[in-house]
């Protein structure tokens, strides 16, 4: 009989269970509703952030565009060397070619990477080539060679440029 009074009834048990169950809903419906209400705060700063982000990016200049334009600049020029590599009758000298390719070459390293200047100094295959083997004057064929290959790394450059 002393058992009896002292152990819970199967109501109790039930009960117990049924108000701590009751507490766990309580207590995550109350979690997500925070959540929820702490989210709808910070949604207008995060806005607001992503806004200014992409007016920052619009009013920023085109780095790549500009370097893109002066490489068009110097393709143009290779046209020109061309030409006058073409005309042996005109005086031109080796070192009017290498301090061209010399400017290009810096201006790639110091705008685009030192990777990109090693690549474009580099002379593998100049003078493998066949390009010029018309041309009678050594000087004239070594320097059309030279700007033809520059030529090709610059409208390599630029075709990886654009495609950024």
């Amino acid at each position: 009989m002393i058992g009896a009074i002292f152990a819970p009834s199967t109501d109790t048990i039930y009960m117990r269970a049924l108000w701590g169950f009751v507490g766990a809903v309580v207590a995550i419906i109350s979690i997500v509703g925070i959540t929820y209400f702490v989210h709808l705060l910070l949604a207008p700063v995060r806005q607001r952030n992503e806004l200014r982000v992409r007016i920052e990016e619009q009013e920023k200049p085109d780095k790549n565009l500009a370097i893109r334009n002066q490489l068009g600049i110097y393709l143009m020029e290779t046209i020109q060397l061309q030409v006058k590599c073409l005309d042996e009758s005109t005086p031109l000298t080796y070192e009017e070619v290498a301090d061209w390719h010399n400017k290009i070459g810096l201006y790639i390293g110091e705008n685009v990477g030192q990777d990109y200047e090693a690549s474009f100094r580099s002379t593998e295959g100049l003078f493998t080539t066949q390009v010029g083997n018309e041309i009678k004057s050594e000087i004239h064929r070594n320097c059309m060679r030279l700007v033809c290959k520059d030529a090709v790394a610059i409208q390599e450059l630029l075709a990886e440029l654009r495609n950024k």
